[in-house]
């Protein structure tokens, strides 16, 4: 597995099978300068894991192949130590809860202000676990 070199950007990976929620997080994450790889199925990105390296994960979680909960079980097996932000346009206080105990850096409601994401990023980076509720 690769692992990035201090002079190289920060890889955040995009998985959302709505692409226009994929096109702008990638934008925005670009603009933030970071390098960023969209996915819209969440297996074709659990594919790449393992030649690519990832230094943070942003998941939808409603997918129709698998869901970005289980993409978190999945990457916890493979990945351990790559942070996931958790993103959903359906809020619901279990799937909140679920989140935080399985680790997740960040769970946002869309949509979210761009600073709210960019803020999970970079705690996603230094190693700091906490969850956001967004607006």
């Amino acid at each position: 597995m690769q692992t990035p070199s201090a002079g190289q950007r920060r890889v955040i990976a995009v998985v959302d099978d709505d692409s226009s929620v994929r096109t702008a997080l990638s934008r925005l994450c670009r603009s933030a300068g970071y390098d960023a790889k969209a996915f819209d199925s969440p297996r074709e990105f659990l594919q790449s894991v393992e030649s690519q390296a990832y230094d943070c994960a942003i998941v939808d979680i409603r997918m129709p192949e698998l869901d970005g909960f289980a993409l978190q079980r999945e990457l916890l097996i493979v990945r351990p130590a790559l942070p996931v932000i958790l993103i959903t346009a359906h809020d619901e206080p279990a799937g909140r809860a679920r989140a935080l105990a399985a680790g997740a850096v960040a769970y946002l409601r869309k949509p979210f202000p761009n600073e709210e994401l960019l803020s999970a990023i970079l705690r996603a980076l230094r190693g700091s676990a906490s969850i956001g509720a967004g607006p």
